[in-house]
Formats: C-alpha cells, sequence, structure tokens
C-alpha cells in the first residue's frame, strides 16, 4: 500500500512538472531594466520623455512604462502620451512576446527577436490594419536609439518616430 501512494506522488510529481513554464532568460532585456531620458529637447512640436523598464511577478515579466510630451507648436495643443508595454515569455522561456497598451486606446500584440545589440518588436499582421516595428539598438551600456515604424503592406516599413535615450543613474 505505502509502495502505491509513493508511486502515485512521484508520478503526479513527475507529470505536473512536465507542463510546467520554464523560467523567463531575459538575456539583452537585462541592460533595459532601470530608467531612460530621451534627449528631446521640448522645443516648440518636439518631445520629451522617460521611460522604465523593470521586472515583476518574481521576474516572470518586464514592464515597461514610457511618458512622452510633444510641445504645442503653432494651432496644436500639446500631446501627452502615456503607455505600458508587458514583456513576457513562452513556454521555452524565450522572451519572445509582448503586449502594448496606451492612453489612445491602442492594443498591440508583438512578436519578438533579438541580437546582442537589438531587439526587433513587430506586431502580428491584421486584414485591413497598419503593421508595427519597435526596434531598441544598444549605442552603449547608457546609450539606447529607438525607432517606431509603421507599414500598411507588411513589407514596407516607414519611420513615424525615433530617438535617443540617455540611462539614468
Amino acid at each position: 500500500m505505502n509502495r502505491r501512494i509513493l508511486f502515485i506522488f512521484i508520478f503526479l510529481g513527475i507529470y505536473c512538472n512536465s507542463f510546467s513554464q520554464k523560467s523567463p532568460n531575459w538575456g539583452i532585456w537585462n541592460q533595459l531594466t532601470g530608467s531612460w531620458v530621451g534627449e528631446g529637447n521640448g522645443k516648440p512640436g518636439q518631445g520629451e520623455g522617460e521611460c522604465s523598464f523593470t521586472f515583476d511577478l518574481d521576474k516572470n515579466i518586464l514592464v515597461r512604462k514610457n511618458h512622452t510630451v510633444i510641445s504645442a507648436i503653432k494651432d496644436k495643443k500639446e500631446v501627452i502620451h502615456d503607455d505600458l508595454m508587458i514583456i513576457y515569455a513562452d513556454s521555452l522561456g524565450l522572451t519572445n512576446r509582448a503586449i502594448y497598451f496606451d492612453n489612445e486606446s491602442h492594443v498591440i500584440n508583438y512578436s519578438i527577436i533579438n541580437s546582442d545589440t537589438t531587439i526587433i518588436l513587430t506586431s502580428e499582421i491584421r486584414l485591413g490594419l497598419p503593421q508595427f516595428r519597435l526596434t531598441y539598438s544598444f549605442v552603449n551600456k547608457e546609450t539606447l536609439t529607438s525607432k517606431f515604424e509603421i507599414s500598411l503592406n507588411s513589407k514596407d516599413f516607414f519611420t513615424y518616430i525615433e530617438g535617443t535615450s540617455k540611462k539614468k543613474l
């Protein structure tokens, strides 16, 4: 009887463990943690802002919060843009997915590829909607460039906005 109970517990342990998700491998994302300040000067028509990347849920997700202010120019009033993005891993522990939300009611699902110095987030293709691509490139440990692009045909992307950020120490 005791052997049966022991066998059942061993079997259940192996069974449950085989369906568990692996811990994320954050790799290049570790370099992004902390706060970043955009190098915009806040002059009319130009933006300035801050962005932060912090781990949450026992380092199972990475949360990006962004706040940008685009100064008023002529007949255009000041624009404030806030967004939140959650980067997460798939069941194999690969940090290859993200979901984005902003104060303009946009929701974007991204897939991610990266190298040692670049992270590229590309939105899913949805019929009748533009496709988006966000690229982060490290110039060095304290300097990051970012570029947000849009495609109307899922192959030709044009730059919508780009900038450089410095890490806050």
